[in-house]
């Protein structure tokens, strides 16, 4: 009699516990259903989202390109300028030694002093 009773309080735990689970996954596959419907609901804008994105991405490596391809032609540019300049300044250096080279070269009187006005003398 005594392994009766405890024969059906134990089926009767076991089935406790079998309720208390079935109830937990029931539990679990509802909030599973709904984080489902949540996650479809928000799919189609998240896939919208990562057109979008990929896009801007495809649109900025293309300004990111043009960007670099204007650093590049002014790169050359500013060394044209730069290569100008300095010739530019190479000639008017060598100008003005030729004027130089000139003007001392034919300022004396031959003599070597130099011509310098004269003055009047008043008395």
């Amino acid at each position: 009699m005594a392994e009766t009773r405890l024969v059906i309080l134990l089926l009767a735990l076991i089935t406790v516990c079998l309720i208390v689970l079935t109830v937990s996954l029931l539990t679990l596959i509802a909030e599973f259903r709904g984080i489902a419907k949540r996650i479809h609901q928000v799919l189609p804008e998240a896939e919208r989202m990562m057109r979008d994105a990929r896009d801007s991405l495809h649109k900025t490596k293309k300004l990111v390109t043009r960007v670099d391809e204007t650093a590049r032609a002014v790169d050359g540019i500013v060394r044209q300028a730069c290569v100008s300049a300095a010739d530019a300044l190479d000639r008017i250096a060598s100008i003005k030694a030729k004027a130089e080279s000139f003007f001392t070269g034919h300022s004396g009187n031959g003599n070597g002093t130099r011509a310098e006005p004269r003055r009047r003398h008043t008395s």
